[in-house]
């Protein structure tokens, strides 16, 4: 049995619960304890200070005051234990942005090292590289956030930074923070407890999918046989079927596919997706479907025109033409060419644009459709290459035309709202007993009720 709280006396004389502690940190005799006040009114963290006075920090007793009590406890052990040496004065945060490029990066993918440096560019910005790494608050990032919100284009039309953009610039901040409170380097540990809030009115709609026949109709405006089309019609293809992040699709080489000559029934071919574009740094490899057969013999077409026109073989799929004079990057298709081609043909198949759906949107598209066909989310989800089950919840929408399928059905099963109607009309006395049967008269309009029940959509 699980055993009873102790009790004790409060100064009114009422019994209450005694404290609980929450959580405990640091060695034997150096703790630094988080508990629940007595009453349950206040979290406090209490450590003993080198006077040997007990010095203690209080919030009011709600969930979210317990994370940010349990991780102030936390981050002031860890300082507390770190080596009693001086550290490097007048560490700028541009300083300690080198040094966490020059001790972490190399264990970083390539996306997520531009990833990190493009959200500390942005910081750095506005901070201003010199700016002495203790002495930023969380107040500065409480401004970094106005500013971002206040973003103007130089036209002066309003273009705030997305939410989720913010998000990932404020969590990059705060993890090169980290890492130079582990080293040393910066002494003031409470830019680890700002926390990123948000109203409700501020979270973003979940992108959209693209409905099958608004696939198929953007598919028809891009033309494979036009040489400044066929990489945006190839990629809005595969993604439509086997659901790739537009990143690793731009990123196939010719070494990661298999595209036998003839295929078999159960056997198109498969795709390799490498680690060192996936998002989740996995390996994985993927059956593809007659769809994205078709798609891939296109490329292999214009690869080989390419190697008549040129000489050179290319390694990529979706490869920039060499003719180019702006040739940049590593040669591959760029995501801005094929975002722009895909808006274009959005345009003339008559398909609305919805912000942030892009190829994005047919992933989705992917993901719905391996759900229809297998009914099993964990399947859909492997489908397109994501593990994470919390992911499906955003992924895996209601499509309409299953729901309007259980609203016909629970019509046809309709059990009337009141119980002196039925089908088959008003009961014309609705106090009959078991031993008076009850005499039912025909409706007024014949047929109206059951007309409601069993009408379905067209």
């Amino acid at each position: 049995m699980k055993p009873r709280p102790k009790k004790t006396a409060n100064q009114s004389g009422d019994e209450v619960a005694s404290r609980k502690r929450l959580a405990t940190y640091g060695p034997k005799g150096r703790t630094v304890r988080v508990f629940r006040e007595r009453g349950a009114l206040l979290v406090r963290v209490q450590w003993t200070n080198a006077l040997g006075l007990v010095e203690t920090r209080s919030w009011n007793n709600t969930s979210s005051n317990v994370v940010e009590a349990k991780a102030y406890a936390k981050a002031f052990s860890e300082a507390r234990e770190m080596p009693n040496y001086s550290k490097p004065t007048d560490i700028s945060i541009r300083i300690l942005w080198d040094r966490y490029v020059t001790a972490e990066f190399d264990s970083l993918r390539p996306k997520t090292q531009k990833n990190y440096a493009r959200q500390w560019r942005t910081w750095e910005l506005f901070a201003g590289r010199s700016l002495e790494a203790d002495l930023v608050t969380p107040e500065l990032l409480d401004d970094l956030r106005a500013d971002l919100s206040k973003r103007r284009k130089a036209n002066g039309e309003p273009a705030p930074v997305a939410i989720s953009q913010q998000r990932h610039i404020v969590s990059t901040v705060k993890r090169v923070f980290a890492w130079g409170i582990q080293r040393g380097l910066v002494s003031r540990e409470r830019i680890l407890l700002y926390r990123f809030k948000i109203s409700k009115a501020q979270r973003a709609e979940l992108v959209p999918e693209y409905s099958n026949a608004e696939h198929a109709a953007i598919v028809r405006r891009l033309n494979p046989l036009f040489r400044n089309q066929w990489r945006a019609w190839a990629l809005t293809v595969i993604a439509g079927e086997v659901g790739p992040r537009i990143n690793a699709a731009l990123h196939l080489r010719w070494a990661d596919v298999d595209l036998p000559y003839e295929s078999t029934t159960n056997y198109y071919g498969a795709i390799t997706w490498r680690a060192e574009f996936d998002k989740l740094g996995n390996v994985r490899v993927q059956p593809i479907t007659e769809a994205v057969r078709e798609a891939l013999f296109v490329a292999l077409g214009y690869a080989h025109l390419n190697l008549r026109a040129t000489g050179q073989g290319v390694d990529w799929l979706f490869y920039t033409p060499a003719t180019k004079a702006e040739l940049k990057g590593d040669g591959t298709y760029s995501v801005q060419a094929a975002w722009s081609a895909l808006q274009r043909a959005e345009k003339e198949a008559g398909v609305t644009h919805r912000v942030r759906r892009a190829f994005h949107g047919g992933r989705r598209m992917a993901a719905g459709n391996a759900l229809d066909l297998t009914n099993n989310p964990v399947l859909a989800m492997q489908w397109i290459g994501d593990t994470d089950l919390k992911q499906a919840r955003k992924y895996l929408k209601e499509r309409e035309d299953p729901m309007r399928d259980v609203a016909s059905r629970m019509r046809a099963a309709r059990v009337p709202v009141n119980p002196q109607i039925s089908a088959e009309g008003p009961v014309s006395n609705p106090n009959a007993t078991a031993t008076q049967p009850e005499t039912k008269t025909a409706p007024e309009k014949a047929g109206a009720v059951s007309d409601v029940t069993t009408r379905t959509y067209e």
